[in-house]
């Protein structure tokens, strides 16, 4: 097989997709989830497919179980000593000052996770 006139192995285009989904799980789990040992697991999304009302999405459906998990994020980061002290930089009487910095870091590092998620997304959804 050619690639813009380069001869390719139909194996190394399959371990293309193999790297990526590693590399995701790697930035999944260490780099969006701190390295906490976080995970939700659903069995039934319910979704009203006859819902045209703006503003609906299965994410806010009330059978649903995604309200009681949506801090959880956040709540173990600020339940775990060294995650507090990388994202805060000041506390005092309940007031918290947040590291901007380390903020920005975890958010780029988000932007790169969901690139890659949307690049293997489009990858495996196959041509027009």
């Amino acid at each position: 097989m050619l690639f813009e006139g380069t001869p390719i192995a139909f194996e190394d285009v399959k371990k293309v997709f193999v790297d990526i989904e590693q590399d995701l799980v790697q930035r999944w789990e260490q780099d969006v989830l701190c390295g906490l040992q976080l995970e939700c697991s659903y069995s039934n999304i319910m979704d009203d497919l006859t819902n045209t009302a703006v503003g609906y999405s299965f994410v806010s459906d009330r059978r649903n179980p995604f309200a009681a998990v949506k801090d959880s994020l956040i709540t173990a980061v600020l339940d775990h000593p060294t995650l507090r002290k990388r994202f805060i930089a000041w506390e005092s009487q309940g007031q918290i000052i947040w590291n901007k910095l380390a903020l920005r870091s975890w958010l780029y590092k988000y932007a790169q996770f969901e690139g890659l998620l949307l690049v293997r997304g489009q990858m495996l959804g196959g041509a027009p």
